[in-house]
């Protein structure tokens, strides 16, 4: 059998290749176009409720996976929403901008990266929202299984290290930058 063999089901020590569309509550589309994404099953690559879906699929399979606020994006935290004093923005600043600004205090380590989304501007204040754009909603994931064989020795490894090297962030399946029409400022 070789490593290229669509006889393959995704499943424990699996190198597998993914394209992803991820729709919002509504349906819709929130990227412009799929997202691919590579892990070794069963360390944790993906989100644990999507891993669970896909596990036995095989090569070339697509199906939609349904994935709980809590078990995709989180739920909407409303201490997330914070007001910032108006002269700290530049003078054009709307309602609707994103920022991207570093992680000083909150759930992520120092440093890691944050949007801010502009949920109301005042002649004193903005008003800024740090959830996910897709906290607090149901998701669906529309996958399609592009590859599946053996995971090779040296790419176990490199999962097992990205697995107890939990300080550091993961890169997200989608990055929350690009679910936001119109990009960011800084």
């Amino acid at each position: 059998m070789s490593s290229r063999d669509a006889s393959f089901q995704v499943g424990p020590e699996m190198w597998v290749r993914l394209r992803v569309v991820i729709r919002d509550a509504e349906g819709e589309s929130v990227q412009d176009e799929p997202t691919e994404t590579a892990f070794v099953f069963g360390f944790g690559g993906t989100l644990p409720a999507l891993e669970e879906a896909i596990e036995g699929l095989p090569q070339g399979a697509k199906k939609s996976i349904f994935v709980k606020p809590r078990d995709a994006f989180g739920e909407r935290d409303p201490k997330a929403i914070l007001e910032v004093l108006r002269d700290e923005f530049p003078e054009d600043v709307a309602e609707g901008d994103v920022f991207d600004a570093d992680e000083d205090e909150g759930d992520g380590p120092a440093g890691t990266p944050v949007l801010l989304r502009v949920l109301e501007v005042t002649p004193e204040t903005v008003i800024l929202d740090r959830n996910h754009p897709l906290a607090g909603q149901k998701v669906r994931f529309d996958v399609e299984v592009v590859e599946v064989r053996p995971a090779e020795d040296a790419e176990i490894s490199a999962a097992e290290s990205a697995l107890l090297d939990l300080g550091e962030p993961k890169e997200a399946l989608i990055p929350a930058a690009s679910l936001l029409r119109g990009g960011t400022r800084r």
